[in-house]
């Protein structure tokens, strides 16, 4: 028997939370359909196949947000460290992804007109919601398809990609450890919400260092490894005068925005699909 406290342990993690709510949706979808269908021919006078069809396509609707949602934040916490074929899958993914609960709603719209009080619109609403649920579960399974490439054949979110297990196996600096473990974590949990490629507020990229240092509308780098004091990040999550506060509606803990500062003087090494510390690079 697995666990409970393993279970919780990989719940905080968001590439995980996503691989364990992401086979609800598969499973109730095909149920849907399956129901949709007996439903249909099997039994179209029968009330309880219809309530059961209604009630596992609302089942799809709610586990297909759930998984869309932890979807969105595993995105953000892998992509920064992935190699470009790895990257490519993991994009396939997410951009299929992108109407899925447009796809899960109608069906349980549709479904719900098998109630209705004319007999010719229940049984057209019976025999629509069969094409919809089964849209719908191949849609599902298609962005499976393309989450499974990601996870079974570029290893994304499972492990390091190759080219960062090399290079954490073939550095002791302890800057990079101390990225990994105590910054990282804040970026992704607080910045690249907002800051990522498919969102890019302010049109800044914060999940690699080439867009960091690229910067955003200002056209200056987010930092400057080893000079804190001059890096807009630091102005940004310190709050000083003139700057908006980052993030903006939750103010970073002091001892968050001490681990950004202390890491940006030591270099803002940083761990990415190109290989090696980031920030001992120029801009």
């Amino acid at each position: 028997m697995i666990p409970v406290d393993a279970i919780l342990q990989s719940m905080q993690h968001p590439a995980m939370r996503h691989a364990m709510l992401v086979h609800w949706p598969i499973v109730l979808a095909v149920l849907a359909a399956a129901c949709a269908v007996a439903g249909a021919v099997l039994a179209p006078g029968a009330r309880s196949i219809r309530t059961a069809t209604v009630v596992l396509l609302l089942a799809v609707a709610v586990s297909v947000f759930a998984a869309k949602q932890s979807g969105e934040r595993a995105y953000e916490h892998v992509r920064g460290d992935l190699p470009a074929e790895a990257l490519a899958a993991l994009d396939r993914h997410a951009e299929s992804a992108t109407w899925i609960l447009l796809v899960a709603v109608v069906p349980l719209v549709i479904s719900l007109g098998m109630y209705a009080r004319r007999d010719a619109l229940a049984g057209a609403a019976r025999w629509l919601t069969v094409p919809a649920a089964l849209l719908s579960a191949g849609w599902i399974a298609t962005i499976a398809h393309h989450g499974g490439t990601a996870v079974y054949r570029h290893a994304v979110g499972v492990t390091l990609p190759p080219s960062a297990q090399t290079d954490a196996s073939s550095t002791t600096d302890p800057r990079m450890s101390f990225f990994l473990e105590s910054v990282r974590p804040i970026l992704v949990e607080r910045c690249m919400v907002c800051h990522h490629p498919r969102k890019l507020a302010g049109d800044m990229d914060l999940t690699t260092m080439r867009g960091v240092l690229a910067g955003g509308e200002s056209g200056m780098p987010a930092l400057i490894p080893g000079d804190p004091e001059q890096s807009p990040m630091v102005r940004h999550i310190r709050g000083e005068p003139g700057v908006p506060l980052m993030p903006p509606r939750e103010r970073l803990e002091p001892r968050e925005i001490e681990a950004i500062v202390r890491w940006i003087a030591e270099g803002a090494v940083w761990m990415d699909g190109a290989g090696g510390p980031a920030g001992d690079r120029s801009p």
